[in-house]
């Protein structure tokens, strides 16, 4: 199924490659809601509702850590897409993260337009996370299932763009920064 604008904007820049994980047992999170049926994924859209930035970022260097950054980052997103503000999406990221950067400047330019967004609002549904050693580097690998709702983005003169949302996976790379974790990259996961 099509991600929303966001993601389908950000799939299109290519993407960081990372090797050596570790073999350390991996911590799953469960979301606190249960994922949609097939009739609340099909419904209509709804309007983001966020007037506030999410909460400062989580805080420490651990896969715990890993797996709260990248809920974080989804909260973030949903905040920019109701609001056009993306300037709290882009501080969580690094600045060489294409993937981070192609969807904030999708968002960006649909607001410029005095586009409108309905709906689209992501939730993680599943995370687990892993070590990776890069040299003396260490970075964190987080596995997530990402459902999105659907979305209409529609244009002033007219053109409107439709995704029908679903649910995908993705490989988050996070890195450490300043008092805890930002995204340094992120991909599908091929199916």
């Amino acid at each position: 199924m099509k991600p929303s604008a966001l993601v389908a904007a950000a799939m299109t820049v290519s993407l960081l490659s990372i090797a050596g994980c570790s073999d350390d047992p991996e911590p799953e999170i469960a979301s606190p809601t249960a994922a949609p049926s097939p009739l609340q994924s099909s419904t209509a859209p709804t309007e983001p509702t966020a007037t506030a930035p999410p909460a400062a970022a989580p805080e420490g260097e651990s896969r715990k850590a890993a797996m709260a950054a990248v809920r974080h980052y989804f909260d973030l997103v949903n905040y920019a897409t109701a609001t056009g503000d993306i300037d709290p999406l882009r501080a969580s990221t690094a600045p060489n993260c294409a993937a981070c950067s192609g969807g904030a400047e999708a968002l960006d330019q649909i607001y410029a337009q005095d586009g409108e967004i309905d709906g689209g609002v992501a939730t993680l549904e599943r995370a687990s996370a892993r070590t990776v050693k890069i040299g003396d580097d260490v970075r964190y690998l987080v596995e997530a299932d990402v459902t999105t709702e659907p979305q209409v983005v529609t244009y002033p003169e007219g053109e409107v763009d439709r995704y029908p949302g679903g649910t995908v996976s993705y490989q988050f790379f996070l890195e450490p920064f300043e008092n805890g974790l930002r995204i340094l990259d992120w991909n599908e996961t091929p199916s």
